[in-house]
Protein backbone atom coordinates (compact mmCIF):
# COMPACT_ATOMS: atom_id res chain seq x y z
CA UNK A 1 0.00 0.00 0.00
CA UNK A 2 2.60 2.37 0.69
CA UNK A 3 4.33 1.51 -2.10
CA UNK A 4 1.35 2.21 -4.00
CA UNK A 5 0.81 5.22 -2.57
CA UNK A 6 4.19 6.54 -3.20
CA UNK A 7 3.83 5.77 -6.87
CA UNK A 8 0.83 7.43 -7.01
CA UNK A 9 1.90 10.73 -5.35
CA UNK A 10 5.11 10.49 -8.26
CA UNK A 11 2.41 10.45 -10.75
CA UNK A 12 0.67 13.30 -9.37
CA UNK A 13 3.69 15.09 -9.17
CA UNK A 14 5.09 14.95 -12.73
CA UNK A 15 1.62 15.63 -13.87
CA UNK A 16 1.65 19.06 -12.42
CA UNK A 17 5.89 19.54 -13.69
CA UNK A 18 5.01 18.81 -17.07
CA UNK A 19 1.94 20.93 -16.84
CA UNK A 20 3.60 23.68 -15.39
CA UNK A 21 6.33 22.79 -17.97
CA UNK A 22 4.58 23.63 -21.02
CA UNK A 23 3.11 26.32 -19.73
CA UNK A 24 6.10 28.10 -19.09
CA UNK A 25 7.66 27.01 -22.61
CA UNK A 26 8.94 29.59 -24.82
CA UNK A 27 9.84 28.58 -28.45
CA UNK A 28 12.96 29.74 -29.42
CA UNK A 29 13.37 33.30 -31.35
CA UNK A 30 14.51 32.89 -35.16
CA UNK A 31 17.70 35.38 -35.78
CA UNK A 32 19.04 36.98 -38.83
CA UNK A 33 22.21 37.88 -38.84
CA UNK A 34 25.07 39.63 -40.59
CA UNK A 35 28.51 41.45 -39.43
CA UNK A 36 26.53 44.92 -38.75
CA UNK A 37 23.12 43.52 -37.50
CA UNK A 38 21.75 40.41 -35.32
CA UNK A 39 17.63 40.66 -36.00
CA UNK A 40 15.74 38.19 -33.75
CA UNK A 41 11.95 37.63 -34.01
CA UNK A 42 9.71 36.52 -31.64
CA UNK A 43 7.95 33.29 -33.23
CA UNK A 44 5.06 33.35 -30.81
CA UNK A 45 4.34 37.30 -31.12
CA UNK A 46 5.67 38.19 -34.41
CA UNK A 47 7.42 40.79 -32.75
CA UNK A 48 11.69 41.68 -33.61
CA UNK A 49 14.67 43.80 -32.21
CA UNK A 50 17.26 44.85 -33.95
CA UNK A 51 21.07 44.62 -32.01
CA UNK A 52 23.09 47.31 -33.98
CA UNK A 53 26.68 45.60 -33.34
CA UNK A 54 28.88 48.37 -33.98
CA UNK A 55 27.40 50.48 -30.75
CA UNK A 56 26.15 47.02 -29.32
CA UNK A 57 22.69 49.02 -28.81
CA UNK A 58 19.04 47.09 -29.03
CA UNK A 59 16.47 48.49 -31.00
CA UNK A 60 13.53 46.81 -29.18
CA UNK A 61 9.99 46.36 -30.21
CA UNK A 62 6.83 47.51 -28.76
CA UNK A 63 6.77 48.71 -25.21
CA UNK A 64 3.11 49.05 -24.73
CA UNK A 65 1.43 46.12 -26.21
CA UNK A 66 4.20 44.00 -27.61
CA UNK A 67 2.46 44.65 -30.68
CA UNK A 68 3.88 43.50 -33.96
CA UNK A 69 1.44 45.68 -36.10
CA UNK A 70 -1.84 47.34 -35.15
CA UNK A 71 -4.85 46.90 -37.41
CA UNK A 72 -8.14 48.58 -38.19
CA UNK A 73 -11.02 46.85 -39.55
CA UNK A 74 -14.43 47.04 -39.97
CA UNK A 75 -17.17 44.18 -39.22
CA UNK A 76 -20.26 43.59 -40.94
CA UNK A 77 -22.32 46.14 -38.76
CA UNK A 78 -19.72 49.45 -39.90
CA UNK A 79 -18.48 48.94 -36.12
CA UNK A 80 -14.56 50.12 -36.37
CA UNK A 81 -12.25 47.62 -33.93
CA UNK A 82 -8.34 48.11 -33.53
CA UNK A 83 -6.51 44.80 -32.93
CA UNK A 84 -3.08 43.99 -32.19
CA UNK A 85 -2.32 41.42 -34.75
CA UNK A 86 0.33 39.39 -32.29
CA UNK A 87 -2.56 38.40 -30.64
CA UNK A 88 -3.71 36.17 -33.23
CA UNK A 89 -5.38 32.97 -33.19
CA UNK A 90 -2.67 31.82 -34.73
CA UNK A 91 1.22 33.41 -36.18
CA UNK A 92 3.86 31.46 -38.28
CA UNK A 93 7.09 31.85 -38.35
CA UNK A 94 9.40 30.62 -40.74
CA UNK A 95 12.71 31.66 -42.07
CA UNK A 96 12.59 30.79 -45.57
CA UNK A 97 16.69 31.58 -46.52
CA UNK A 98 19.21 32.30 -45.13
CA UNK A 99 18.40 36.33 -44.78
CA UNK A 100 14.58 36.39 -44.80
CA UNK A 101 11.31 35.32 -42.28
CA UNK A 102 7.92 35.12 -43.41
CA UNK A 103 5.50 36.19 -40.78
CA UNK A 104 1.77 35.37 -40.86
CA UNK A 105 -1.03 36.49 -38.46
CA UNK A 106 -4.03 34.64 -38.91
CA UNK A 107 -7.50 34.83 -37.35
CA UNK A 108 -6.66 38.03 -34.89
CA UNK A 109 -9.10 37.96 -31.91
CA UNK A 110 -10.70 41.39 -31.07
CA UNK A 111 -10.40 43.12 -27.64
CA UNK A 112 -14.28 41.59 -26.43
CA UNK A 113 -12.36 38.19 -27.45
CA UNK A 114 -14.58 37.54 -30.57
CA UNK A 115 -12.17 36.28 -33.49
CA UNK A 116 -12.30 37.94 -36.92
CA UNK A 117 -12.14 34.53 -38.25
CA UNK A 118 -10.88 34.80 -42.24
CA UNK A 119 -8.63 37.86 -41.66
CA UNK A 120 -5.09 37.29 -42.16
CA UNK A 121 -1.67 39.65 -42.70
CA UNK A 122 1.67 38.59 -44.33
CA UNK A 123 4.63 40.14 -43.57
CA UNK A 124 8.27 39.59 -44.18
CA UNK A 125 11.65 40.99 -42.90
CA UNK A 126 15.32 40.86 -45.31
CA UNK A 127 18.40 41.19 -43.95
CA UNK A 128 20.66 42.14 -46.42
CA UNK A 129 23.39 40.12 -46.45
CA UNK A 130 26.28 42.80 -45.80
CA UNK A 131 25.14 45.83 -44.78
CA UNK A 132 23.21 47.61 -42.08
CA UNK A 133 20.02 47.43 -43.72
CA UNK A 134 16.84 45.51 -42.79
CA UNK A 135 13.40 46.07 -45.69
CA UNK A 136 10.14 45.32 -43.81
CA UNK A 137 7.55 44.28 -46.00
CA UNK A 138 3.83 43.51 -46.08
CA UNK A 139 3.09 41.22 -48.72
CA UNK A 140 -0.11 40.02 -48.41
CA UNK A 141 -3.58 40.61 -46.61
CA UNK A 142 -6.62 39.14 -46.70
CA UNK A 143 -10.04 40.90 -45.27
CA UNK A 144 -12.58 37.74 -44.82
CA UNK A 145 -15.28 39.25 -43.79
CA UNK A 146 -14.26 42.43 -42.54
CA UNK A 147 -13.24 45.47 -44.28
CA UNK A 148 -9.42 46.64 -43.68
CA UNK A 149 -7.91 49.93 -43.60
CA UNK A 150 -5.28 50.97 -41.48
CA UNK A 151 -2.62 48.71 -40.65
CA UNK A 152 0.65 50.31 -38.54
CA UNK A 153 3.21 47.91 -38.85
CA UNK A 154 5.94 47.66 -37.10
CA UNK A 155 3.82 49.31 -34.65
CA UNK A 156 6.20 51.41 -32.66
CA UNK A 157 9.30 49.89 -32.75
CA UNK A 158 12.76 51.91 -32.00
CA UNK A 159 11.07 54.18 -29.63
CA UNK A 160 12.72 56.07 -27.08
CA UNK A 161 11.90 56.48 -23.44
CA UNK A 162 10.71 59.97 -22.50
CA UNK A 163 13.13 61.62 -19.94
CA UNK A 164 15.40 58.10 -19.77
CA UNK A 165 16.96 58.28 -23.33
CA UNK A 166 18.24 60.94 -24.80
CA UNK A 167 17.79 61.24 -28.42
CA UNK A 168 15.19 62.92 -30.95
CA UNK A 169 12.11 61.86 -33.33
CA UNK A 170 13.06 63.10 -37.02
CA UNK A 171 10.92 64.58 -39.25
CA UNK A 172 11.35 65.69 -42.75
CA UNK A 173 8.39 67.84 -42.68
CA UNK A 174 8.96 71.09 -44.36
CA UNK A 175 12.62 72.59 -43.07
CA UNK A 176 12.88 69.55 -41.15
CA UNK A 177 11.41 68.92 -37.63
CA UNK A 178 13.80 67.11 -34.61
CA UNK A 179 11.88 66.23 -31.66
CA UNK A 180 13.84 65.16 -28.35
CA UNK A 181 12.69 62.70 -26.08
CA UNK A 182 14.28 64.96 -23.48
CA UNK A 183 14.95 68.24 -22.03
CA UNK A 184 17.84 70.13 -23.56
CA UNK A 185 19.40 73.43 -24.18
CA UNK A 186 18.60 75.06 -27.18
CA UNK A 187 20.57 78.21 -28.87
CA UNK A 188 21.26 80.71 -26.54
CA UNK A 189 20.60 78.98 -23.65
CA UNK A 190 16.80 78.46 -23.51
CA UNK A 191 15.17 75.38 -23.06
CA UNK A 192 13.31 73.80 -25.62
CA UNK A 193 9.48 73.99 -24.58
CA UNK A 194 7.99 70.79 -22.30
CA UNK A 195 4.56 70.90 -22.11
CA UNK A 196 2.66 67.73 -20.22
CA UNK A 197 2.59 66.03 -23.42
CA UNK A 198 0.48 63.87 -21.48
CA UNK A 199 -2.90 65.60 -22.23
CA UNK A 200 -1.47 67.37 -25.51
CA UNK A 201 -3.32 66.42 -28.94
CA UNK A 202 -0.77 68.24 -30.46
CA UNK A 203 1.57 65.31 -29.42
CA UNK A 204 0.37 62.40 -31.39
CA UNK A 205 -1.50 62.30 -34.77
CA UNK A 206 -0.33 61.27 -38.31
CA UNK A 207 1.25 63.08 -41.59
CA UNK A 208 0.86 62.26 -45.32
CA UNK A 209 3.42 62.26 -47.40
CA UNK A 210 4.20 65.20 -49.42
CA UNK A 211 0.40 66.45 -49.92
CA UNK A 212 1.45 69.30 -51.52
CA UNK A 213 3.67 70.70 -48.52
CA UNK A 214 1.34 70.49 -45.56
CA UNK A 215 2.82 66.50 -45.32
CA UNK A 216 6.10 64.82 -44.87
CA UNK A 217 8.79 66.50 -47.85
CA UNK A 218 10.87 63.47 -48.40
CA UNK A 219 9.90 59.85 -47.78
CA UNK A 220 12.08 59.07 -44.95
CA UNK A 221 11.98 59.55 -40.84
CA UNK A 222 13.66 57.96 -37.89
CA UNK A 223 15.00 57.68 -34.16
CA UNK A 224 18.36 58.02 -33.10
CA UNK A 225 20.15 58.22 -29.60
CA UNK A 226 23.28 58.79 -27.48
CA UNK A 227 24.19 55.15 -29.19
CA UNK A 228 22.85 54.64 -32.70
CA UNK A 229 20.35 55.97 -35.18
CA UNK A 230 17.81 54.14 -36.98
CA UNK A 231 16.04 55.65 -40.30
CA UNK A 232 13.29 54.19 -42.49
CA UNK A 233 12.77 55.23 -46.08
CA UNK A 234 9.70 54.65 -47.46
CA UNK A 235 9.05 52.94 -50.85
CA UNK A 236 7.13 55.97 -52.34
CA UNK A 237 4.51 53.72 -54.39
CA UNK A 238 2.23 52.76 -51.48
CA UNK A 239 1.94 56.33 -49.77
CA UNK A 240 1.97 55.59 -46.19
CA UNK A 241 1.51 58.05 -43.84
CA UNK A 242 3.97 58.25 -40.87
CA UNK A 243 1.87 57.72 -37.23
CA UNK A 244 3.88 60.02 -34.72
CA UNK A 245 4.00 59.92 -31.23
CA UNK A 246 6.09 62.32 -29.28
CA UNK A 247 6.61 62.21 -25.70
CA UNK A 248 3.37 61.11 -25.08
CA UNK A 249 1.86 58.02 -22.88
CA UNK A 250 -1.28 57.31 -24.76
CA UNK A 251 -3.51 58.96 -21.43
CA UNK A 252 -5.86 59.13 -24.42
CA UNK A 253 -6.69 55.54 -25.02
CA UNK A 254 -8.12 55.30 -21.20
CA UNK A 255 -11.16 57.65 -21.51
CA UNK A 256 -10.01 59.56 -18.33
CA UNK A 257 -8.61 57.15 -16.26
CA UNK A 258 -4.62 57.31 -15.70
CA UNK A 259 -2.75 55.46 -18.25
CA UNK A 260 -0.60 52.79 -17.64
CA UNK A 261 1.63 53.34 -20.16
CA UNK A 262 5.18 55.14 -20.35
CA UNK A 263 5.60 58.48 -22.13
CA UNK A 264 8.02 57.12 -25.52
CA UNK A 265 8.75 58.96 -28.85
CA UNK A 266 7.70 56.81 -31.87
CA UNK A 267 7.46 57.02 -35.47
CA UNK A 268 5.21 54.54 -37.18
CA UNK A 269 4.38 53.99 -40.94
CA UNK A 270 0.64 53.54 -41.20
CA UNK A 271 -0.50 51.00 -44.57
CA UNK A 272 -3.49 51.77 -46.44
CA UNK A 273 -4.94 48.40 -47.43
CA UNK A 274 -8.03 49.43 -48.68
CA UNK A 275 -5.90 51.43 -51.72
CA UNK A 276 -4.19 48.67 -53.81
CA UNK A 277 -1.15 50.19 -54.66
CA UNK A 278 2.78 49.98 -54.77
CA UNK A 279 5.20 47.93 -52.39
CA UNK A 280 3.96 48.81 -48.76
CA UNK A 281 7.73 48.44 -47.60
CA UNK A 282 10.31 50.21 -45.24
CA UNK A 283 13.68 49.86 -45.90
CA UNK A 284 15.33 50.13 -42.20
CA UNK A 285 18.96 51.93 -42.57
CA UNK A 286 20.79 51.48 -38.62
CA UNK A 287 23.58 53.81 -38.06
CA UNK A 288 26.25 53.80 -35.23
CA UNK A 289 26.60 56.92 -33.44
CA UNK A 290 24.46 58.71 -35.96
CA UNK A 291 21.89 61.45 -36.07
CA UNK A 292 19.70 63.58 -38.05
CA UNK A 293 22.63 64.45 -40.13
CA UNK A 294 23.75 61.05 -41.16
CA UNK A 295 20.18 60.38 -41.41
CA UNK A 296 20.13 63.26 -44.49
CA UNK A 297 22.84 61.22 -45.89
CA UNK A 298 21.72 58.25 -45.72
CA UNK A 299 18.53 59.67 -47.86
CA UNK A 300 20.90 61.58 -50.02
CA UNK A 301 22.30 58.27 -51.03
CA UNK A 302 19.31 56.63 -51.78
CA UNK A 303 17.87 59.67 -53.62
CA UNK A 304 21.23 58.76 -56.06
CA UNK A 305 20.32 55.19 -56.16
CA UNK A 306 16.58 55.96 -57.04
CA UNK A 307 17.42 58.82 -59.75
CA UNK A 308 16.17 61.48 -57.80
CA UNK A 309 19.42 63.69 -56.80
CA UNK A 310 20.43 66.62 -58.91
CA UNK A 311 23.17 68.01 -58.87
CA UNK A 312 23.91 71.55 -59.06
CA UNK A 313 26.46 71.23 -62.73
CA UNK A 314 23.36 69.18 -63.92
CA UNK A 315 21.01 71.99 -62.98
CA UNK A 316 23.35 74.37 -64.56
CA UNK A 317 23.06 72.51 -68.00
CA UNK A 318 19.49 72.70 -67.77
CA UNK A 319 19.04 76.12 -66.80
CA UNK A 320 21.75 78.40 -67.07
CA UNK A 321 20.66 80.84 -64.65
CA UNK A 322 21.45 78.40 -61.91
CA UNK A 323 24.79 80.02 -61.93
CA UNK A 324 23.84 83.44 -60.61
CA UNK A 325 22.98 81.32 -57.18
CA UNK A 326 26.89 81.10 -56.49
CA UNK A 327 26.99 84.51 -55.82
CA UNK A 328 23.85 85.07 -54.51
CA UNK A 329 24.90 82.57 -51.73
CA UNK A 330 27.53 84.02 -50.75
CA UNK A 331 26.61 87.68 -50.29
CA UNK A 332 23.93 86.03 -47.80
CA UNK A 333 26.07 83.39 -45.77
CA UNK A 334 25.92 85.01 -42.83
CA UNK A 335 22.14 84.79 -43.54
CA UNK A 336 22.31 80.95 -44.90
CA UNK A 337 24.16 80.02 -41.62
CA UNK A 338 21.49 81.40 -39.45
CA UNK A 339 18.61 79.94 -41.32
CA UNK A 340 20.49 75.95 -41.93
CA UNK A 341 21.10 76.57 -37.76
CA UNK A 342 17.25 76.87 -36.96
CA UNK A 343 15.92 74.33 -39.89
CA UNK A 344 16.97 71.70 -37.72
CA UNK A 345 16.70 73.28 -34.70
CA UNK A 346 14.62 71.55 -31.41
CA UNK A 347 10.64 72.35 -32.56
CA UNK A 348 8.45 70.37 -30.32
CA UNK A 349 4.86 69.95 -31.28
Amino acid sequence: MAKRNLIFLLMIGLTVFNGLALDTYKSDPIVLENEKLNVSIDSETGCFSVTEKTSGHVWKSDPWENAAGLLTITDSKGKKHTVNISKSKKIEVSQTSNNTVSLKFIDPVLKDGSVATGVSIVTELKLDAKTALLDVEVKEHNAGNFKLSDLRYPARAFSLKTDEDKGAAVIPQKQGVICPSYIFPMNGGRFCKWDDATYNNKSQGFLELFNNGTGLTMPWWGTYNEKSAVMGIVDESARPQMQYNINNNGQYLFKGEMSTYQRIVFLDPIWKLNEEKGKMRMSYHFIPGGDYVDMAKEYQKEAKARGHFVSLKEKLKRNPNVDKLGSYLFRNLRWLSSLCEHAWNGFYF
